[in-house]
C-alpha cells in the first residue's frame, strides 16, 4: 500500500491552498494512469479547497506506478504565485511537502492507527 501525505505544515492560508491545488492534480495524474485514488483523511483550513493536510492511498497494479506517482510529490515544493487572501502582499513564494509512506499492509493488525496532529 502506498500512503502520501501533503502538507502546508505551519504555514499560511496560501500553503494550504497549494496542497488543495496539488490534490487536484495528483487525482488528474491517478486517473490518467489508471491508478486508484482514496483520499484517506483531510484537515481542512478555513477556506474552500484548501487544506491542513491529506493523506492519500495509491494503488496500483503493478505497485510501481502508484509509487512513482507518490515520489514525484515526496519532498519540499514551491508554488509561486500572487496571494489571493493578501493582494497587496509581496511574498509569492508559498512552500508545502509531501512524503511518501510505503507499507506492508500484510503486516498491519488493530494494533496500528494513523493520526493527525496539529
Amino acid at each position: 500500500m502506498i500512503l502520501l501525505q501533503i502538507s502546508a505544515g505551519q504555514g499560511p492560508m496560501e500553503c494550504c491552498k497549494a496542497v488543495g491545488l496539488a490534490l487536484n492534480m495528483i487525482n488528474k495524474q491517478c486517473l490518467d494512469k489508471g491508478i486508484k485514488l482514496d483520499v484517506v483523511e483531510t484537515i481542512t483550513a478555513k477556506e474552500r479547497e484548501c487544506y491542513k493536510s491529506v493523506l492519500l492511498q495509491l494503488d496500483s497494479t503493478p505497485e510501481d506506478g502508484a509509487r512513482q506517482v507518490a515520489l514525484s510529490w515526496q519532498g519540499a515544493m514551491l508554488w509561486v504565485c500572487q496571494s489571493q487572501y493578501r493582494p497587496k502582499h509581496k511574498r509569492k513564494n508559498w512552500f508545502f511537502s509531501g512524503q511518501m509512506y510505503d507499507i506492508d499492509d500484510s503486516q498491519l493488525d488493530n494494533s496500528v492507527t494513523f493520526q493527525t496532529c496539529q
